[in-house]
């Protein structure tokens, strides 16, 4: 490490992530980490009934205890979810600030706002580097990060300044950030240039990003796999095995899965030697799957606003109750299809079942879906300047109905679409508006 970039950054930071990396490495079976979690959330749970208003009501409200002995007694607090974040906003800031919070992209409805405060950095830091360690990835390595927030910036001269700030930081960490979002075919070719002349650790971006530059590097038969990357690291998407598999054979590289989000940073990342399971930070994080695969997060580590039994909006697939890892997360709860049956029933499955199936498809490389009333409008992009949607079409229903033989196959159609639409931060919609 460049002992410049090292006195950057405060210590602390240095020193719990080191403090983690230890921890982790140490081989504790389920018993000592759930009496671990236990004992942390106890601790975080007084400092919430003695200086968090919201949470001295919630106790209240709700006839909560004042302790736990065990992670899974948090099932029986209730659901904090982003409406009551959001309906409750006045009483959770008090008398601060919303100008220091963690915010939702706020793509669908308003953003909400999650307050954050200077004890929040070191630990918010160190979880960002815990599950890169694993696969021997280190602060500072150098890094090419394929992603752009600039609806953040703001406008004026305040834009100006938040531009200049993202790059002084870039540069501190050693990180080389392109505008991911831009993925024509000169946007490629630059971010593929821009690879060979870094030469980073990793490369890293958001699932659909990585996807589309993978295809190209491998429709172009480019050389990439001679820079021994130590992995490919995405995130913000859900990831289907044709992502990671597409990924991995056109960088040579393992694919690492982050998975997290703004108001809890990163909660689980993929453990060296497989891209699956997601190890989850177990020390900052209990995590909660019930019967139907919903996700609910509760915080260990020191915050000004911890979260108790929050319900994220994901599903994750687990073998316990208490997840110390997950086999999948497949996106939002309400990311389901609805498709009518022959009977004149609805099957519903998860969208990411059709999309494992088309990008296994010669040239896909986007896919969305518009719900409609009687049936789903497939729309997909295609590097392919003549695909043949019958055969597309075949090719799926094929995959499609050998799992879900009741569907009815003349309640799906497929369109070609130039570029697919995107949230307010650059991301990949999964439903067309």
């Amino acid at each position: 490490m460049d002992p410049r970039l090292s006195r950057a950054v405060p210590a602390k930071r240095h020193r719990v992530l080191a403090e983690k990396v230890e921890l982790h490495a140490s081989g504790l079976g389920r018993e000592v980490i759930e009496r671990i979690q236990t004992d942390r959330f106890n601790a975080i749970w007084s400092y919430c009934l003695r200086e968090v208003p919201f949470y001295q009501a919630w106790r209240d409200e709700h006839g909560l205890p004042s302790r736990i002995s065990h992670p899974t007694d948090l099932e029986g607090f209730p659901e904090l979810d982003k409406a009551t974040i959001v309906a409750r906003e006045k009483e959770i800031f008090g008398s601060g600030s919303t100008r220091h919070c963690y915010s939702t992209g706020g793509s669908t409805a308003s953003p909400t706002h999650f307050p954050a405060g200077r004890v929040d950095g070191p630990y918010y830091w160190a979880n960002s580097y815990i599950g890169r360690s694993w696969w021997g990835i280190r602060p500072y390595d150098s890094n090419l990060h394929l992603w752009s927030h600039a609806h953040l910036f703001g406008s004026g001269l305040t834009r100006y300044v938040r531009q200049y700030k993202r790059v002084a930081m870039d540069r501190l960490v050693n990180r080389v950030r392109l505008d991911g979002y831009d993925q024509r075919e000169a946007a490629l070719h630059r971010d593929y240039e821009t690879l060979l002349e870094v030469r980073p650790v990793y490369v890293s971006g958001n699932t659909s990003t990585m996807f589309k530059l993978a295809r190209y590097i491998e429709t172009h038969d480019l050389p990439v796999k001679h820079l021994g990357l130590k992995g490919v690291l995405v995130t913000a998407e859900t990831v289907s095995d044709a992502d990671v598999e597409g990924i991995e054979r056109a960088f040579g590289a393992p694919v690492l899965i982050e998975y997290g989000a703004a108001e809890t940073g990163v909660i689980a990342l993929s453990a060296a030697p497989t891209t699956r399971p997601l190890r989850v930070i177990w020390d900052s994080f209990i995590a909660l799957v019930d019967c139907e695969q919903e996700l609910r997060v509760t915080t260990l580590d020191p915050r000004r606003f911890p979260l108790v039994n929050y319900r994220i909006g994901d599903r994750a697939v687990t073998d316990s109750t208490n997840a110390l890892d997950f086999h999948a997360v497949l996106g939002r709860t309400q990311d389901f299809l609805r498709v009518p049956a022959k009977d004149g029933t609805v099957t519903e499955f998860l969208a990411i079942v059709p999309i494992h199936i088309l990008k296994t498809y010669p040239g896909v490389l986007a896919v969305q879906f518009a719900q409609l009333d009687r049936g789903v409008r497939v729309f997909v992009q295609s590097a392919a300047p003549t695909t043949d949607l019958c055969d597309l079409k075949a090719f799926v229903l094929g995959k499609l109905l050998a799992e879900y033989p009741e569907l009815d196959p003349e309640a799906i159609s497929f369109e070609l679409m130039d570029e697919p639409q995107r949230t307010i931060a650059g991301k990949h919609t999964l439903f067309r508006a």
